[in-house]
């Protein structure tokens, strides 16, 4: 066999035919006289392991790794014959192994996932595919799932770990009430949320059975009408921040609502001045600072990430704040007027009201809302965030570790959970 790159030649072009009797025959002449060679290797390890010849299969994966000890076919189908005589420790071993010797590598991580799931080590599975993530975003891309048949597998893998995972880290926050658990499982899917109300729908977490209506009054609630009292107390240092302070855009980064057009427009025009978010001091001003203070109060909703927030909304004139929904139906939203008139209005669960004598509004942003400022000055109203009346101390407390859980969770799994999303 004076020249084996013609004979290579023809071996591929047998392959690629499906000329597997044929592949078999060239393959073993080729390695009479060139043991190393590669190519035939592999078409043997092929052959012997699509006619279920197993122990074949093995034995010529092994003798092309003491040639070429790092080729990664004859490892993939080493593991994979471990696995299909459910020798899953094994094959753990092997790949760990091969991973030590050769690197961070796509295939063999799928096989060290795809072996942690038979043996039921759901948190090394889901670790390897994040690990994978790291080393190959790519790989989760809908290119690969339309390409490569067995990524559908993986991805349903992925989708259901991540699933899991979550909602054990969070499913002990349930707990502190029956609804409250229920909450939680309606967040993983595991139950259906029913509405209380047709508008109402919030975006991100919802409890079962809590009083859904758009508007509340302030005695309705104990302690909000004092607690609005000292706040416009404070009216001239509201006016003040507004004037020196300076203001920043307001998008809501949470809800996708901010990638239509129409919010990407508003974006431009709706401005803030924060005061409180998530516990996290926003500027140094001594005005701001006292209002920090003030909202060290027992109403106030406080569960980070997600709140407490507090700031001062400047609409601009003749602008909308399109339909939208508010994250969840634990917190009521208060409005307290700074510079307001009859031609500003909001308009919660198809109820529209404008600003009068009332001190404050207060609605459940769950329900579909929206604002519109149709007269010629800036509208500013300053907004902060309350419980719901009927959440009982420890149902706060587990809504506040559920947010907190979730987030940490989020921020470890957050991106392969979003590409998974895409796929």
């Amino acid at each position: 066999m004076k020249n084996v790159t013609q004979f290579e030649q023809r071996l591929k072009k047998l392959m690629l035919e499906n000329s597997f009797a044929e592949a078999k025959r060239l393959s073993g002449s080729i390695l009479e006289h060139y043991p190393d060679n590669k190519l035939a290797h592999h078409a043997l390890i092929q052959y012997f392991y699509r006619f279920n010849m197993f122990n074949d299969c093995l034995k010529q994966c092994l003798k092309l790794l003491f040639f070429v000890p790092e080729d990664e076919l004859a490892i993939r189908f080493q593991v994979l014959l471990l696995m299909e005589s459910k020798e899953y420790l094994s094959a753990k071993s092997r790949v760990n192994f091969y991973l030590s010797k050769l690197g961070v590598n796509e295939e063999i991580l799928l096989l060290k996932a795809e072996i942690s799931v038979c043996l039921q080590d759901f948190e090394d599975a889901l670790i390897t595919y994040q690990e994978l993530y790291n080393f190959s975003p790519e790989y989760f891309s809908l290119k690969t799932k339309n390409i490569r048949r067995s990524s559908k597998q993986h991805f349903d893998n992925v989708s259901n770990l991540l699933k899991r995972n979550a909602y054990m880290r969070v499913q002990p926050c349930g707990a502190t009430s029956k609804r409250l658990d229920s909450a939680i499982k309606c967040f993983f899917g595991l139950k259906k949320f029913v509405r209380n109300h047709e508008f109402q729908k919030g975006s991100f977490f919802n409890v079962p059975e809590l009083s859904a209506k758009p508007f509340y009054n302030l005695d309705e609630i104990i302690g909000l009408r004092s607690f609005v009292d000292v706040i416009r107390s404070n009216m001239a240092s509201l006016k003040l921040i507004i004037k020196e302070t300076d203001k920043e855009n307001y998008i809501d980064t949470i809800d996708s609502k901010s990638m239509e057009r129409e919010w990407l427009l508003l974006s431009k025009k709706w401005q803030s001045i924060h005061l409180l978010k998530s516990k996290r001091k926003c500027k140094a001003t001594s005005e701001i600072e006292q209002f920090q203070k003030i909202f060290e109060n027992h109403l106030v909703a406080d569960c980070p990430p997600h709140a407490p927030e507090a700031f001062i909304s400047l609409l601009p004139s003749d602008t909308v704040i399109p339909p939208h929904y508010g994250l969840s139906n634990v917190k009521l939203t208060v409005h307290i007027p700074i510079f307001v008139d009859k031609l500003s209005s909001i308009t919660v669960g198809g109820k529209t009201v404008t600003w009068g004598a009332e001190a404050a509004i207060v609605f459940d942003d769950s329900f579909l809302h929206s604002a519109n400022n149709q007269s010629s000055n800036s509208r500013a109203v300053l907004i902060f965030d309350i419980w719901h009346p009927e959440l009982t101390i420890e149902e706060k407390q587990g809504i506040r570790d559920f947010m907190s859980i979730y987030d940490s969770w989020s921020q470890e799994y957050g991106q392969l959970s979003k590409a998974i999303e895409l796929l």
